[in-house]
């Protein structure tokens, strides 16, 4: 989004907290590397914030389980 003020129709403008976050890889097979990797952050002993998680989706290609993705834990 180049103007998070007016984004384009459909779409929505969120602002993600500063924080220091741990970035765990999540490539593969999608849903199932996702699911599998925030299963691993829940039993972690991660010191986490809770102040805003998120995904980071890239495609690699035109099928939706040709994605890299990283999720982003807020960490103290």
């Amino acid at each position: 989004v180049d103007n998070p003020s007016s984004p384009a129709a459909g779409l929505m403008s969120k602002t993600v907290p500063a924080a220091k976050y741990a970035v765990i890889p999540a490539n593969g097979k999608q849903p199932d590397s996702v699911i599998a990797a925030w299963q691993r952050v829940y039993r972690s002993d991660l010191a986490r914030t809770y102040s805003g998680d998120f995904d980071l989706y890239a495609s690699k290609g035109p099928h939706p389980s040709d994605q890299d993705v990283n999720l982003f834990v807020a960490i103290r």
